[in-house]
């Protein structure tokens, strides 16, 4: 498991209005990761799928009740997903790369961990569970990455931010 810089603790009233407003029941494992943890900022990481060898994420922070940076907030996020992103569906997590990890609250698949992709706008599904997904998240280090033998071919720069760059 990989290790987690706490949020400030959410107090059990908070815990517990948060699950009444959301009208579902959470999965026991996220419960207590709530009450443990609060969200939180995780270690260097890396999720690597494998049934896709091509998608893999890193893991910026996990969403937590009444957080200090409103932006790791579940509620703080959740209204800025409205309409973009299922009601059944609450965001936990957000990716280095601005994605979203959302678990389905539904009761046939309550507690599935999913991707939001949100240049698609679609859902990928990652784990079966919170715990699951856990499971799938490493440690890493970015500096030990081999990146020798990659190289750009390409780049494209907006013609208007260019403009502004060129002006300094």
């Amino acid at each position: 498991m990989i290790n987690i810089i706490p949020n400030k603790k959410a107090d059990t009233e908070q815990l517990e209005k948060f699950i009444q407003m959301l009208n579902f029941k959470l999965p026991e494992d996220y419960v207590i990761f709530l009450k443990e943890y609060n969200g939180g900022k995780p270690e260097e990481n890396i999720v690597k799928l494998d049934f896709n060898e091509s998608l893999s994420f890193r893991i910026n922070s996990f969403f937590g009740i009444g957080t200090e940076m409103y932006i790791n907030d579940i509620l703080w996020n959740m209204k800025i997903l409205e309409g973009r992103v299922p009601k059944q569906y609450i965001p936990i997590a957000h990716t280095e790369g601005g994605d979203i990890v959302c678990m389905n609250l539904i009761s046939e698949n309550c507690g599935d961990i999913y991707l939001w992709l949100h240049e698609e706008e679609r859902f990928f599904e990652i784990a079966p569970s919170f715990s699951g997904f856990f499971e799938i998240i490493s440690p890493h280090n970015p500096d030990d990455d081999d990146l020798s033998g990659y190289e750009v071919i390409d780049v494209w720069i907006d013609p208007e931010f260019l403009g502004k760059i060129n002006k300094r």
